[in-house]
């Protein structure tokens, strides 16, 4: 969408023209709304036990927002129509086309076996580019780059302007937000964390999956990003290697909401929305965890852009472009899955709202969409040879969320559908998820700051829609509605939903919403204040707004996010220290023992950091005679790791080495403790 003026200097609206006595009321009423809403935020966030409470207070601020929407309307870009112009032809380039094809089905063939060969991944490639070289329209047009002026023939010329300062400022911002204690926080890996690692070690011994099949199956992209990563910045395979991967995402990903929000609303709702996604905790936690989470963001945010802006430009590039991103983003996150719906249905009510005004409109939209498909099914190509060969382990996933281990459980499928959407539409202002590894447990998505101004977005673009008919922005909240689908969908687990991590993709559609929300009461301050006090009103009042939330989502996934996962996980890190400290004195890791203990440490985080991925004495079973003869005849120095509740295991080890020695080794997290049996060299 092309860029608008800025808050500081977009049109009056009819407000600015009337007497003071108006915008005196008209201020009541956006202080009065603004009030409320927050207190309202404020009771649903910290006291659940007056919810009702909350919404009743909520309800008093929407109804004053409306008066104020009513008196200062929302500014948006306007819609442009696609041209009308020809679908352009390819003349000889069409042998390309062909080439392309037969490209295509080589690398279908050679990745068979759940494998990238040289073979396929150049045929892939070769098969990928000659498409684009078919069918980019001729000349090739000039691109509008955000951060540069000037045309590509006159050469790059840089323009600094306030809104590229600001977007330099955003993306620092964001890069603090994901980098800053990254080596600490989140501290601990999961089961989820040792899965990944140990297919990155696979890769690092030559394996080339398409598909990696460990831990019931997963997308291809975050381990060979991981795997670079850790080469280029020499991280090893570690747990940080992982978390600085996706770190890097998260930043880029900003800048993608950036566009996404520039293209619906204009330049200051795409600031605004970068801004909110860069300090969102929402978004910190799932990025630092160091899972495939953040992908799905990733995906959508530079997925929705490039096809609305296709829809609204109507030119072929365009369309190729956004075929190429649709495409290559299915290989990240499972929840992008339900891309496809978002597709149609943006399509569908793009046709509802604007239909072609011509026989040629609609033959151009038509090719369009057909062009838009294949480059897509060409990208999809090696994934869409594994789910040939493999549909049950590539569905595996989506499917048991649906149907269960054994099928539907489910007694009443429409009501738990109904209550998982609810549920789902309340996680950014009531209740959230409820998993320690992916947020702050039951508390709503959003702070008390963004979950007001998501409201307050929802609200503004339904008034553009119904006094403007600014379609864009209900586009995007139904695009944001479906992305919900991932954790909507847990019907056979229903207490699975809502899911930070399932609902990822809607984090570029939620904080464009926010950006809205921000934009408009900023700009109706900026109006009530008039000529000569708008902006004495408007920059301070902005100011301290984005202080106030970042202020709070720092302390939400810093402080907060932090001890709550501290108390859950399991301090692996502090047990391989203790291991380190025992070979430093003497030791070897051959002798070192984990002694078995239900749902305690996960051994192959031991092992991973240890970095000794097949390391071998971990859950030995103490009662077992051949383990003991075994241990008792070795004469080297031994140490053994035990649960403080294992009383059994102690007592068995006291008995056979008599001239061993326990120690309960402290943890710095309350409940963490652990027991260092030592057995000196016999």
């Amino acid at each position: 969408m092309s860029d608008t003026s800025s808050v500081i200097s977009n049109p009056q609206s009819e407000i600015s023209n009337l007497p003071s006595r108006e915008r005196l009321r008209t201020s009541l009423w956006l202080v009065n709304s603004l009030f409320w809403c927050l207190l309202g935020q404020y009771y649903l966030s910290n006291l659940p036990q007056f919810r009702w409470d909350g919404a009743i207070f909520y309800a008093i601020g929407l109804l004053s927002f409306w008066r104020v929407l009513v008196r200062v309307g929302v500014v948006t870009s306007p819609a442009s129509r696609p041209d009308d112009a020809p679908f352009e032809p390819i003349g000889q380039r069409g042998l390309l086309l062909f080439a392309s094809v037969g490209l295509a089905a080589l690398a279908y063939w050679a990745c068979a076996h759940n494998t990238f060969t040289w073979l396929g991944v150049l045929a892939w490639l070769g098969a990928v580019v000659l498409f684009l070289v078919a069918l980019w329209p001729s000349p090739t047009p000039s691109l509008a780059l955000p951060l540069v002026g000037g045309g590509l023939g006159g050469g790059l010329t840089i323009r600094p302007r306030w809104h590229t300062l600001a977007l330099i400022t955003i993306m620092l911002v964001a890069a603090f937000f994901r980098l800053y204690r990254l080596q600490e926080i989140p501290p601990e890996m999961t089961s989820d964390h040792i899965e990944k690692l140990l297919d990155i070690y696979d890769l690092s011994h030559g394996v080339r999956p398409v598909y990696f099949e460990r831990n019931t199956g997963r997308e291809p992209f975050q381990f060979y990003w991981a795997f670079t990563v850790m080469r280029v910045f020499n991280t090893g395979i570690t747990f940080y290697g992982l978390k600085l991967a996706n770190a890097l995402i998260g930043i880029i990903t900003v800048y993608g909401i950036y566009l996404l929000g520039r293209e619906l609303a204009g330049e200051d709702v795409g600031l605004l929305a970068a801004f909110f996604a860069s300090v969102m905790q929402w978004a910190e936690s799932i990025t630092r965890i160091g899972l495939r989470f953040p992908y799905a963001a990733f995906a959508t945010a530079f997925a929705l852009w490039a096809f609305l802006r296709a829809l609204r430009t109507g030119r072929r590039a365009d369309y190729l472009i956004a075929g190429l991103i649709f495409g290559a983003s299915f290989y990240g996150y499972t929840a992008y899955r339900v891309m496809p719906i978002v597709v149609v249905v943006l399509v569908l009510f793009k046709l509802l709202i604007e239909r072609p005004r011509s026989w040629q409109a609609w033959e151009q939209l038509i090719l369009n969409l057909t062009v838009f498909t294949w480059i897509a099914i060409i990208v999809f190509v090696p994934l869409g040879r594994y789910w040939h060969d493999n549909p049950q382990m590539f569905w595996q996933r989506s499917a048991t969320r649906i149907e269960g281990d054994y099928g539907i459980t489910a007694h009443n499928i429409g009501w738990t559908l109904a209550n998982n959407t609810l549920r789902a539409l309340g996680m950014f202002n009531v209740v959230g998820d409820t998993v320690w590894a992916n947020t702050l447990p039951n508390k709503p998505t959003l702070d008390e700051v963004g979950g007001v101004f998501l409201v307050l977005g929802v609200m503004a673009a339904l008034y553009r829609l119904l006094r403007q008919r600014d379609w864009p922005l209900l586009m995007a909240i139904l695009a944001g509605a479906v992305l919900l689908l991932p954790s909507i969908l847990s019907v056979a687990f229903p207490g699975e939903n809502p899911s930070a991590v399932r609902t990822a993709g809607a984090i570029p559609v939620v904080a464009v919403l926010v950006g809205l929300g921000l934009q408009v009461v900023t700009r109706a301050a900026k109006e009530i204040g008039g000529a000569r006090w708008g902006m004495w009103l408007a920059v301070p009042w902005l100011a301290l707004v984005l202080t106030a939330t970042t202020a709070i989502n720092y302390r939400r996934y810093f402080v907060d996010y932090y001890h709550s996962y501290q108390l859950s996980s399991q301090n692996s890190s502090e047990m391989a220290q203790a291991m380190r400290d025992f070979i430093a004195t003497g030791g070897d890791l051959s002798h070192i023992v984990i002694h078995a203990w239900p749902h305690w440490v996960d051994t192959r985080a031991l092992a991973l950091l240890m970095g000794k991925p097949d390391w071998q004495n971990t859950n030995v079973v103490l009662d077992r005679v051949t383990d003991l003869q075994r241990l008792r005849d070795d004469p080297s120095p031994q140490m053994y790791l035990l649960h403080p509740s294992d009383a059994k295991g102690l007592q068995i080890l006291q008995e056979t080495f008599p001239q061993g020695h326990a120690v309960r080794q402290p943890s710095q997290i309350p409940g963490h403790d652990f027991i260092l049996f030592f057995v000196p060299r016999g």
